[in-house]
């Protein structure tokens, strides 16, 4: 059916008795939200062809596998679309092709003068469980079409996807979004042995985007110890109202601690709390950066978090 589907608010979750398929649904008198796990019958959840949901505002989608919310969003156009949120519940990794088409079915599937908040996760009952590795790493390039988002607010990539990408993704993102609030690029996914996000890119952020309240990257702090003084006098970009950072397994020398903690005490005084990944999704060798990181926090007076 490719019908547009002017007045659809409320989508009622599919596969049950008495429920509907998704490009069938209209309903006047429902919020103009939905939020839906497609179990187990996803064949009738999926539009049968390109379909509008002309009303649609808030989209919240739970899929049993990347291929399903491909289809589902293949074949789905939001023109009104504010929100959106796709959690995976696999545990199992996309390949790189089928994560990049998911990105680029978000794009065409998504208005990019209205889109505000984009969340792509993972989702798991066992807490312990944590999902496979990809083969191959997604570069900054498969993150690029994102930023046609003009109205970005809040950008958190939580899928723990395998990712290659650098300061210059960073700064096209704090350029593009300068109403951005929060920004999550998957930090506690798998990272490349190079990593070529460093600490520099966090001044970018603070100097385009005055609204931040959180930022969570895996950053390197190779170089660290190369901050000059005059970064450290508070001669340059300062941010408010940045209150929370992750920074997954990001790795730190001792030598860059102290430097560090001076450098965000400056870029960012507000700052309430830094996170890191947990030592049970860590190597043995990694386990000393996140005591580390805690001697930034308590350099700081900030809350150290263990995630």
């Amino acid at each position: 059916m490719g019908d547009v589907v002017v007045n659809l608010a409320t989508i009622i979750i599919p596969g049950v008795p008495g429920t509907t398929p998704m490009d069938t649904v209209t309903h006047k008198s429902l919020p103009h939200n939905y939020s839906v796990l497609f179990f187990p019958s996803l064949r009738q959840a999926i539009p049968s062809s390109h379909t509008s949901f002309a009303t649609l505002t808030e989209f919240s989608l739970g899929v049993p596998s990347f291929t399903a919310a491909l289809d589902i969003l293949q074949h789905s156009r939001f023109p009104s679309i504010r929100s959106l949120t796709c959690n995976i519940h696999t545990p199992d990794a996309p390949t790189l092709s089928q994560a990049s088409a998911l990105l680029i079915a978000v794009v065409d599937a998504c208005n990019a003068e209205t889109l505000s908040s984009l969340a792509i996760g993972y989702c798991s009952e066992d807490p312990n469980e944590y999902p496979d590795q990809m083969m191959a790493y997604l570069r900054s390039e498969a993150l690029r079409p994102l930023l046609r988002f003009s109205a970005m607010s809040s950008l958190r990539l939580l899928g723990r996807w395998s990712w290659d990408l650098d300061d210059d993704l960073i700064g096209d993102m704090a350029r593009a979004w300068p109403e951005l609030r929060k920004l999550h690029l998957d930090p506690d996914g798998y990272l490349s042995s190079v990593h070529r996000v460093t600490y520099r890119c966090l001044e970018l952020v603070a100097t385009h985007c005055p609204n931040l309240e959180a930022f969570g990257s895996v950053i390197n702090t190779a170089s660290s110890t190369d901050i000059d003084s005059d970064q450290l006098a508070g001669s340059g970009p300062q941010n408010t109202t940045l209150r929370r950072l992750h920074f997954g397994d990001s790795l730190i020398e001792s030598e860059h601690v102290e430097p560090m903690a001076a450098y965000l005490t400056r870029l960012f005084p507000s700052l309430e709390s830094i996170t890191t990944l947990a030592p049970r999704w860590r190597s043995p060798d990694e386990v000393d950066d996140m005591e580390r990181w805690s001697a930034v926090a308590k350099k700081m007076s900030v809350k150290y978090i263990s995630d």
